[in-house]
């Protein structure tokens, strides 16, 4: 018989199921811990450009930080080049030009 391991993602707490719902799940390297897609975007949409790219894992008391490949993997190359100049901007204290837009 065919069994499917359920688990929950350790930020919202839904059931997923492991087998059927793979493309939704999402395992920190090292530490594995599990979370769901739209709770670990919501981290990087709101972390990412404060914490300087360095986002550790969501668990409570983990601190494995995510790799830069398993972030790009998630976001696009795209979204995390963006994503990783804003931090840099921020972390030099630059501001973005009025009149040019840069």
């Amino acid at each position: 018989m065919y069994e499917t391991k359920v688990v929950r993602c350790a930020q919202c707490d839904r059931k997923y199921y492991e087998n059927f719902d793979r493309d939704i799940l999402f395992y920190v390297y090292d530490c594995w811990h599990v979370f769901c897609m739209p709770c670990i975007n919501k981290y990087i949409d709101t972390e990412f450009v404060d914490k300087g790219g360095n986002l550790k894992c969501l668990q409570p008391g983990c601190s494995t930080i995510m790799m830069e490949d398993q972030l790009k993997g998630i976001m696009g190359n795209q979204r995390f080049e963006t994503l990783q100049n804003k931090a840099i901007r921020k972390m030099c204290n630059l501001i973005d030009c009025c009149k040019c837009k840069l």
